[in-house]
């Protein structure tokens, strides 16, 4: 049901083009291409003792994801983008152009994952402010 065609379209004509456009950033989010050079920065910069294992986390996360995809194997659903490139606005153009197009399985979602595992670890570790009003 989640997954009906019927549903998702008419989920992605419902969504506003300035929403998506938001989604469509935050997509990134999780990307190899925005967590890959985060990760070494951190790792540069900060302290390395930490930020080592967050590598490591990461990719134990996506090797759970890839062992757990065929277990559920829910296709992705075959919908047109939520809006025609020239909608964007100037500077989210090269974002959309680099997008990939997606394959294999929609569920579980390697981007979530790693954007969850990894964003939740830099404001786990994060020492600015307090804890709990980062979490």
């Amino acid at each position: 049901m989640l997954f009906d065609p019927e549903v998702v379209e008419a989920v992605v004509e419902a969504t506003p083009d300035p929403v998506a456009a938001a989604f469509l950033v935050c997509s990134f989010a999780g990307s190899a291409v925005v967590i890959g050079p985060a990760a070494a920065a951190a790792y540069l910069l900060g302290d390395r003792r930490t930020t080592a294992t967050w590598i490591g986390i990461v990719a134990g996360f996506y090797a759970v994801m890839a062992a757990a995809k065929p277990f559920f194997g829910t296709p992705r659903p075959m919908v047109a983008p939520p809006f025609p490139e020239a909608a964007l606005p100037t500077v989210l153009e090269p974002l959309y152009a680099s997008a990939e197009p997606a394959t294999g399985d929609a569920f579980p979602s390697g981007h979530t994952i790693a954007a969850t595992v990894f964003w939740g670890l830099v404001a786990v570790d994060l020492e600015i402010g307090r804890r709990r009003h980062r979490l």
